[in-house]
Protein backbone atom coordinates (compact mmCIF):
# COMPACT_ATOMS: atom_id res chain seq x y z
CA UNK A 1 0.00 0.00 0.00
CA UNK A 2 1.38 3.40 -1.00
CA UNK A 3 0.72 6.33 1.30
CA UNK A 4 0.32 9.67 -0.43
CA UNK A 5 1.82 12.68 1.33
CA UNK A 6 -0.66 15.23 2.59
CA UNK A 7 -0.24 18.60 0.88
CA UNK A 8 -1.76 21.27 3.06
CA UNK A 9 0.82 24.06 3.13
CA UNK A 10 0.15 27.63 2.20
CA UNK A 11 2.78 29.93 0.73
CA UNK A 12 1.62 32.75 3.03
CA UNK A 13 4.16 33.98 5.51
CA UNK A 14 1.50 35.63 7.69
CA UNK A 15 -1.58 33.54 8.37
CA UNK A 16 -5.04 34.91 9.16
CA UNK A 17 -6.77 34.18 12.47
CA UNK A 18 -10.45 34.38 13.32
CA UNK A 19 -12.52 33.72 16.42
CA UNK A 20 -10.97 31.12 18.74
CA UNK A 21 -7.48 30.46 17.41
CA UNK A 22 -4.99 27.76 18.23
CA UNK A 23 -1.48 28.22 16.79
CA UNK A 24 0.84 25.23 17.03
CA UNK A 25 4.53 24.92 16.15
CA UNK A 26 4.97 22.36 13.36
CA UNK A 27 8.16 21.08 14.99
CA UNK A 28 6.25 20.26 18.19
CA UNK A 29 3.65 18.28 16.27
CA UNK A 30 6.30 16.45 14.26
CA UNK A 31 8.02 15.42 17.48
CA UNK A 32 5.11 14.74 19.86
CA UNK A 33 1.83 14.20 18.00
CA UNK A 34 0.70 10.68 17.06
CA UNK A 35 1.33 10.52 13.31
CA UNK A 36 3.29 13.79 13.34
CA UNK A 37 2.28 16.85 11.37
CA UNK A 38 0.38 14.89 8.72
CA UNK A 39 -1.48 12.94 11.41
CA UNK A 40 -2.67 16.19 12.93
CA UNK A 41 -3.68 17.67 9.57
CA UNK A 42 -5.62 14.54 8.59
CA UNK A 43 -7.57 14.65 11.82
CA UNK A 44 -8.15 18.38 12.24
CA UNK A 45 -7.88 19.89 8.72
CA UNK A 46 -6.11 23.06 9.83
CA UNK A 47 -4.00 25.33 7.63
CA UNK A 48 -0.24 25.55 7.96
CA UNK A 49 2.85 27.16 6.52
CA UNK A 50 6.47 26.03 7.04
CA UNK A 51 6.53 27.00 10.73
CA UNK A 52 3.05 26.88 12.25
CA UNK A 53 -0.43 25.44 12.05
CA UNK A 54 -3.39 27.75 12.58
CA UNK A 55 -6.70 26.23 13.64
CA UNK A 56 -9.62 28.67 13.93
CA UNK A 57 -13.13 27.92 15.10
CA UNK A 58 -16.28 29.81 16.00
CA UNK A 59 -17.05 27.09 18.55
CA UNK A 60 -15.26 26.92 21.87
CA UNK A 61 -16.14 23.23 22.02
CA UNK A 62 -14.34 22.56 18.72
CA UNK A 63 -11.28 24.45 19.97
CA UNK A 64 -11.28 22.54 23.27
CA UNK A 65 -11.48 19.24 21.36
CA UNK A 66 -8.28 20.08 19.44
CA UNK A 67 -6.66 21.49 22.58
CA UNK A 68 -7.38 18.30 24.56
CA UNK A 69 -5.95 16.24 21.71
CA UNK A 70 -2.61 18.08 21.57
CA UNK A 71 -2.23 18.21 25.35
CA UNK A 72 -2.85 14.45 25.48
CA UNK A 73 0.14 14.06 23.13
CA UNK A 74 2.37 16.10 25.43
CA UNK A 75 2.35 19.53 23.80
CA UNK A 76 2.86 22.38 26.27
CA UNK A 77 1.16 25.82 26.38
CA UNK A 78 3.41 28.73 25.26
CA UNK A 79 6.26 26.31 24.52
CA UNK A 80 4.47 24.42 21.73
CA UNK A 81 1.20 26.26 21.16
CA UNK A 82 -0.74 29.45 21.80
CA UNK A 83 -4.48 29.90 22.15
CA UNK A 84 -6.36 33.19 21.97
CA UNK A 85 -9.56 34.90 20.85
CA UNK A 86 -8.64 36.79 17.68
CA UNK A 87 -12.10 38.35 17.45
CA UNK A 88 -11.74 39.74 20.97
CA UNK A 89 -8.47 41.45 20.04
CA UNK A 90 -9.99 42.87 16.85
CA UNK A 91 -13.08 44.19 18.67
CA UNK A 92 -10.96 45.78 21.42
CA UNK A 93 -8.70 47.34 18.79
CA UNK A 94 -11.63 48.83 16.89
CA UNK A 95 -13.22 50.14 20.10
CA UNK A 96 -9.96 51.82 21.16
CA UNK A 97 -9.45 53.53 17.79
CA UNK A 98 -10.72 57.06 17.25
CA UNK A 99 -13.83 56.98 15.04
CA UNK A 100 -13.30 53.19 14.77
CA UNK A 101 -10.51 53.89 12.26
CA UNK A 102 -8.38 50.78 11.87
CA UNK A 103 -6.37 51.76 8.81
CA UNK A 104 -3.00 51.12 10.39
CA UNK A 105 -1.13 48.03 11.58
CA UNK A 106 -0.36 47.27 15.23
CA UNK A 107 1.69 44.47 16.70
CA UNK A 108 -0.03 42.27 19.28
CA UNK A 109 1.91 40.70 22.14
CA UNK A 110 0.45 37.25 22.76
CA UNK A 111 3.03 36.50 25.44
CA UNK A 112 4.64 33.77 23.34
CA UNK A 113 8.21 34.51 22.25
CA UNK A 114 8.15 32.36 19.09
CA UNK A 115 4.92 33.88 17.72
CA UNK A 116 4.53 37.33 16.21
CA UNK A 117 1.06 38.79 15.66
CA UNK A 118 -0.49 41.92 14.23
CA UNK A 119 -3.83 43.54 13.59
CA UNK A 120 -3.99 45.32 10.26
CA UNK A 121 -6.61 46.30 7.69
CA UNK A 122 -6.13 42.73 6.42
CA UNK A 123 -7.26 41.31 9.78
CA UNK A 124 -5.55 39.50 12.62
CA UNK A 125 -2.38 37.79 11.35
CA UNK A 126 0.25 35.54 12.93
Amino acid sequence: MTIQPLVAYTARYRMPCAFYTLVIRNAALAEKYDGGLNGFLRKHHAECNNEIIVDCSMSVDDTVMVLDDIIRCGLKPTEDFAIFDAAGYAIARAAASPNNCVDDTHEVDLGVDWLGAEISPDGFLV
